[in-house]
C-alpha cells in the first residue's frame, strides 16, 4: 500500500513553530497556536512528523541556533574590538528585525524553563553557556595579541555581555527601538573597553596595559 505524502513542508513547519516559540515562549506556545501557525496541521501528523511537543521545540532551537546565533558568533570570532561590535550590533539587529518575534528565543524560554527541570533547561543553559564561551575566547585572543585593553578580566568580562544580551532581549520585547539598544551596546562598550589607537603596549603577566608618556 502506498502512502499518502504529508500536505507540509517539514523544513517550513519547524520555522513557522519557532516562531511561535519564540513569541510566546514553550509554555504559551500552545499546541493550538503551533498547529494554527504550522498551517492548520492535525495533531496526528504533527506527532508522526516530530513525536511530541518537546522534540519539535529541539527541532526549532536547532533551527534557531543555524539560522539566527551562529552568523553572530562567527562574527566575534574575529578577535578585534570591531568584531565585538559588530556581534552586538547584529545582535540587536536580530532582536528588532521587522517581521519576525522581538527579542531572543533562547532567553525568552530561557525565563521560565527553570520550572521544567528537564533536558529543554539544559539545552539552553548549553546555547547561553556556548555565548559566554565564544565571546570569551575571542576576548582573551585580542587582549593577548594587544588589539583589546581591557577594565576587567576577560571571563567576567564574556560573562557580563551575556547579561548585556539577556537585557537588550528584554527590551526590544518591551518596545525599545533599535537606535535606542545601540546606544545601550555603544555605552557599554565605552564602559569596558579602553579604546585607543595607541599600538603603544607592553605585557605584564598576561595582562595587556598601556604605556603612558607624560609630559615634563
Amino acid at each position: 500500500m502506498i502512502k499518502r505524502r504529508r500536505k507540509f513542508d517539514k523544513d517550513l513547519a519547524i520555522r513557522q513553530a519557532m516562531e511561535e516559540f519564540w513569541r510566546h515562549g514553550y509554555t504559551g506556545a500552545t499546541l493550538a497556536r503551533l498547529k494554527i501557525a504550522m498551517g492548520g496541521i492535525c495533531s496526528p501528523s504533527l506527532y508522526a512528523a516530530f513525536g511530541s511537543k518537546k522534540r519539535l521545540f529541539e527541532y526549532a532551537l536547532e533551527t534557531y541556533y543555524n539560522d539566527e546565533l551562529l552568523p553572530s558568533l562567527q562574527l566575534v570570532e574575529l578577535n578585534s574590538l570591531e568584531a565585538i561590535d559588530s556581534y552586538l550590533r547584529q545582535v540587536v539587529t536580530r532582536f528588532t528585525t521587522d517581521g519576525k518575534p522581538r527579542g531572543c528565543l533562547v532567553e525568552v524560554c530561557q525565563a521560565e524553563s527553570f520550572a521544567w527541570g528537564s533536558s529543554l533547561q539544559r539545552q539552553l543553559s548549553a546555547l547561553r553557556e556556548l555565548n559566554t564561551q565564544v565571546v570569551l575566547r575571542s576576548l582573551e585572543q585580542a587582549q593577548l595579541s594587544g588589539v583589546l585593553v581591557l577594565r576587567m578580566e576577560p571571563r567576567r568580562l564574556s560573562e557580563l555581555t551575556n547579561l548585556l544580551i539577556s537585557g537588550l532581549s528584554g527590551m526590544a520585547r518591551k518596545g525599545a527601538s533599535r537606535e535606542h539598544l545601540l546606544e545601550v551596546v555603544e555605552t557599554f562598550l565605552d564602559c569596558i573597553l579602553l579604546r585607543t589607537k595607541d599600538p603603544k603596549t607592553h605585557f605584564d603577566g598576561g595582562q595587556v596595559s598601556l604605556d603612558h608618556q607624560h609630559e615634563r
